[in-house]
């Protein structure tokens, strides 16, 4: 990715005023003569005009020095921070140049609504290929790891070396819905390609959304612990964070939403409408995939909005009814929810908004992360 970064631009402005001077005492030289020639003696003499000519050329030829001197020092210093920014092995972004964009991106997310995501990929057992072929082939295999990925990412996103044979990639303006297949992908040709000697390597990845109240310690932990269970569930594989995602690499490399008994609340309408939910989300998602007419997913979309509107009705009156403490704040989070859902549902049919966009804010943000983080927080009352 080249991302240039301007450090300042004092030089080139010097260089402009000094150009605009002596175009400006020129001009007006150039004007008396044409307005009074019979003065063009003057230009030999000490006159006021005289001087303030030679004031202005010399104004200028300090102005342009000093421009030119700074544009160079610029110059240095924006290739010196590009090096600082830089991992001296691979090439890309270090975890410095990383940890300045990761907040820029979480403030977008709060101020726009742009979803961002973060993979954190680890090569498995790469210690072994240090010890049995030695460090200077670990080096090419990290070099060749990071050109798949990006042959595999945008221009946009950041990969950026975390530390050793860790790597993240942050990915701006994607949600669950891109980042998800895009984290398949990666595995996928990290698995196929050939490294050095060939030798086969693979990678195990965990994929954090980012969530408005996220700062970047709590962001970029999800993402770790996500890894954690990609690595201790038997590595090269892509683990969601806490999401109920699994990848049906038989048909097209695309996630599905699936239920698991750990998300039961023991309440059967709840359960029942919740895996109600994610078939639903499903048959949503691949209508989408299969590029189906704009018409065709809006009267889907207005369904699955529907069909959580009410739940969200039956939800109420149960943990009403068992006294959950906070339910007027959850009530609050319903409303704003649809709310939210129905303007983005608009926007879309307008084209206003992309499939993507829509998707990951119905799919993820108000069936997945609901289910798993709101609602969960009143199971214990049923």
């Amino acid at each position: 990715m080249n991302r240039k970064r301007v450090v300042s631009g004092r030089g080139k402005y010097l260089v402009v005023a000094g150009l605009t001077v002596i175009i400006v005492v020129l001009s007006a030289r150039i004007l008396s003569v044409m307005i009074k020639p019979n003065d063009i003696s003057s230009m030999l003499h000490q006159t006021p005009i005289q001087v303030a000519t030679f004031f202005g050329a010399f104004m200028s030829l300090i102005l342009m020095s000093n421009g030119f001197v700074l544009m160079i020092k610029e110059r240095a210093d924006e290739h010196i921070l590009q090096m600082a920014m830089k991992d001296r092995l691979t090439g890309i972004w270090n975890r410095v140049r990383l940890e300045e964009e990761a907040p820029q991106e979480i403030a977008r997310l709060e101020r726009y609504g742009h979803p961002t995501s973060l993979l954190m990929v680890d090569l498995d057992h790469f210690k072994q290929v240090n010890d049995q072929y030695g460090h200077a082939t670990g080096d090419l295999v990290l070099k060749e790891f990071c050109a798949v990925v990006q042959s595999c990412i945008r221009t946009t996103d950041i990969l950026a070396r975390w530390g050793g044979e860790e790597f993240v990639v942050l990915l701006p303006n994607s949600g669950f819905v891109n980042a998800a297949p895009l984290a398949e992908r990666i595995r996928a040709a990290v698995e196929k390609h050939e490294f050095p000697y060939g030798l086969r390597v693979t990678a195990s990845i965990g994929l954090a959304i980012c969530q408005p109240s996220d700062s970047w310690s709590s962001w970029l932990d999800r993402a770790d612990q996500a890894l954690y269970r990609a690595k201790s569930t038997g590595r090269n594989r892509v683990e969601v964070e806490n999401a109920p995602t699994e990848f049906d690499t038989s048909k097209t490399n695309i996630v599905q939403l699936v239920w698991r008994p750990a998300y039961e609340s023991g309440n059967t309408v709840i359960d029942t409408q919740h895996r109600a939910l994610l078939e639903h989300s499903n048959i949503l998602l691949q209508a989408i995939l299969d590029n189906r007419e704009k018409s065709e997913i809006s009267q889907l979309v207005d369904c699955l909005i529907s069909d959580i509107e009410q739940h969200f009705k039956d939800e109420e009156a149960i943990f009403q009814k068992a006294g959950y403490s906070d339910c007027k704040h959850h009530i609050e989070l319903h409303e704003k929810l649809i709310d939210r859902a129905r303007r983005l549902s608009n926007h879309f049919l307008n084209g206003q908004v992309r499939d993507s966009e829509l998707l990951h804010f119905i799919m993820y943000e108000m069936v997945t992360q609901h289910i798993l983080i709101e609602d969960r927080k009143y199971f214990s009352m049923l």
